[in-house]
C-alpha cells in the first residue's frame, strides 16, 4: 500500500476485488473499523 520515499499517492487500494476471500475482506473491515481507518463517504 505504501511506496517508501515517494511523495503523495501512497495510500491507495491496489487489490482487485476477486483477490480477496470473504474471510480476509471481513477481517480487513474489522481492523479498519476498530482503528478508525475507514474512508469518509
Amino acid at each position: 500500500m505504501n511506496f517508501p520515499g515517494k511523495l503523495g499517492g501512497n495510500w491507495s487500494w491496489r487489490v482487485l476485488p476477486d483477490q480477496l476471500s470473504a474471510e480476509l475482506r471481513d477481517k480487513l473491515l474489522e481492523f479498519n473499523t476498530v482503528y478508525g481507518r475507514l474512508a469518509a463517504k
